[in-house]
């Protein structure tokens, strides 16, 4: 038998993950990349059409061929922007899967793909910016939220969009400063970069019935259009009935002659070429002319993608599992910006971490010499925010955690990868101030994360390899908790908890100041926990892999045997002895109770 207790040094904490993903074989790290971020993304509303193609689709298949060594590249199919109108569910998983088809036919990279439809990280992201910002300069609609959160939440560089989309990557570059100004700490690096806008080559395309708007999806002359998916029969007849004029020759003027510089710009576009090189090779041409070389040009690149998709668009089975997939490594990488931004959101007004205040300073203090914050509890709508963003995190994590079975639906595959989403979500949980009426929800959402914890873990082989981790992670929680049941403060620098002093005179007498201790029921449900949690892990280790060798004899080996035996001392010791101690100190030399 192997009595259970706590490792003496702390790994690495919460905001500092270990967890990476792969996406087009580069690495997605919880910092910054020095490297470009790339993100653009299209919505799953029918078929792309050649507007589609040649201004944005056609651009990131080059980008993906540009791109270096360490870019990362995320294109997305952005399920919540289709959802700002009524949609049919049917209809819309079918688009889905069609805009999908697509985009694998043209020769995207399927690793760069995040498809979850809707995403609820772009959804969240987007309600806080609309709950804690102002849109400045214009007043902002649901979906330019909602791109500026698709942009955000993977801290995006280089956004490539058409001219007439400059002004989103303009309101988000707005909104990223104004968040950065706002909620970052002096002594914190920006959370969010300054996106920069890549300008796509291509001109855009014009309706071929009425070339003084551009090609839409939404037009009811589907004439005006060509689809992806149009036969080398309906693209001749399309192209045969675009309006041009009654000119002779052939002149690239937009503005006098929009149909037939439209049917130039194509041309131009399918051919790689300056459209002033093409216009003049047709000066003396006519317009039947050119719109049959238009018609061979357009068939010509559109001819092989065509055949992909017809192959692809009915495997709704490998369709599903390249969506799956995609989405599993967008979820992890915007889940560590979307934990970070929170945490920024609810510092900015409840000051973490709480500054703790030595005796020498209260003295100080109380002279006038030294400018502390009275911290205070959650607002209501802060208390809202923390419960909404908990309980999804422990509803993803759950739902990840059923799926360890299979890496390719999970981002919690592994145990290091669990211990990785638990570490930052006790980081969180600390952050909440153990003044009333926060003191129950820190110590309800704690006790939650430890029946988690004691569950999940005997849920995944035990390898040797995991166990300092294991072991670190463990021993964090049994500080955590013997802060909790103190009624302390967490001081992330040194990772315990901290008594906080706060000076007499900087109290307000109508706003006193309570920490109500854990009551006896939930000290009971702790005691529980740990007692039956630890017997569990305790059959658990015996199933180490060790190579042959007695697994009591292979911890000690690897120096991991004390750490094992000393687990959750401090705080079993604590619901030992009495009750918690008092919180401040209304006198520097007394304390009493609050």
């Amino acid at each position: 038998m192997v009595p259970f207790g706590r490792v003496g040094q702390h790994a690495q904490r919460a905001l500092q993950t270990q967890s990476t993903i792969s996406c087009q074989r580069r690495a997605l790290t919880s910092q910054p990349s020095s490297k470009r971020v790339i993100f653009s993304g299209i919505q799953p509303t029918g078929i792309p059409h050649l507007g589609n193609y040649l201004g944005a689709l056609s651009n990131w298949v080059r980008l993906q061929k540009s791109a270096e060594r360490d870019d990362i590249l995320l294109f997305s199919i952005v399920g919540w922007h289709a959802l700002t109108l009524p949609q049919d569910p049917t209809l819309l998983q079918s688009a889905r899967h069609d805009m999908l088809a697509v985009l694998l036919a043209i020769g995207i990279d399927p690793s760069t793909f995040d498809t979850i439809s809707p995403r609820p990280q772009s959804a969240s992201h987007g309600v806080v910016l609309d709950l804690e910002l102002p849109h400045p300069r214009r007043k902002a609609t649901a979906n330019d939220d909602l791109e500026a959160a698709d942009i955000l939440i993977y801290r995006a560089t280089h956004v490539p969009v058409g001219e007439d989309q400059r002004q989103h990557i303009e309101l988000t570059r707005d909104l990223a400063d104004i968040f950065n100004r706002s909620f970052s700490k002096y002594d914190q690096s920006p959370l969010f970069p300054l996106p920069e806008y890549i300008e796509t080559p291509s001109k855009r395309v014009l309706s071929l019935k009425d070339p003084s708007s551009k090609m839409s999806k939404s037009s009811p002359d589907a004439a005006s259009r060509i689809l992806l998916t149009d036969t080398a029969v309906q693209i001749k007849a399309k192209i045969r009935g675009a309006v041009t004029d009654t000119i002779q020759g052939t002149t690239y003027d937009p503005v006098s002659r929009p149909g037939a510089s439209n049917l130039l710009d194509i041309l131009a576009a399918c051919t790689n070429t300056n459209v002033l090189e093409v216009a003049k090779q047709y000066e003396n041409k006519g317009h039947a002319h050119l719109k049959s070389d238009v018609t061979d040009a357009v068939e010509e690149m559109l001819k092989g993608p065509r055949a992909e998709f017809e192959k692809l668009r009915h495997d709704t089975s490998f369709l599903d599992e390249v969506a799956q997939k995609g989405a599993q490594q967008a979820m992890q990488y915007s889940g560590i910006t979307l934990d970070q931004f929170v945490v920024a959101c609810l510092s900015k007004d409840i000051v973490f971490p709480l500054k703790i205040m030595e005796r020498e300073q209260v003295a100080e203090s109380s002279q006038g010499k030294h400018n502390a914050k009275i911290p205070r509890s959650l607002s209501k709508g802060q208390e809202r925010k923390v419960i909404e963003f908990l309980e999804y995190s422990f509803q993803d994590i759950e739902s990840s955690f059923k799926k360890r079975s299979e890496p390719s639906l999970t981002k919690l595959p592994t145990l290091p990868a669990y211990l990785d989403a638990m570490q930052r979500l006790l980081a969180f949980i600390l952050q909440i101030p153990p003044i009333d009426p926060s003191t129950s929800l820190r110590i309800a959402f704690l006790l939650r994360l430890t029946n988690d914890v004691m569950n999940s873990v005997p849920g995944y082989p035990p390898e040797m390899d995991d166990m300092q981790q294991l072991l670190d992670f463990l021993d964090d929680l049994d500080e955590a908790w013997l802060a909790v049941l103190n009624s302390q403060v967490w001081d992330p620098s040194s990772d315990t908890g901290a008594d906080l002093v706060i000076p007499v005179d900087m109290i307000e007498p109508n706003r006193p100041i309570h920490s109500t201790p854990a009551s006896q029921t939930e000290r009971t449900r702790l005691h529980s926990l740990l007692v039956m949690g630890t017997a569990g892990l305790e059959e658990w280790l015996s199933q180490l892999k060790t190579r042959g060798e007695d697994y009591e004899l292979a911890l000690e080996k690897a120096g991991l045997m004390q750490g094992f035996n000393d687990l959750f001392t401090k705080t079993l010791a604590e619901m030992g002895g009495s009750a918690s101690e008092p919180l401040i100190d209304p006198l520097p030399e007394t304390k009493c109770t609050c």
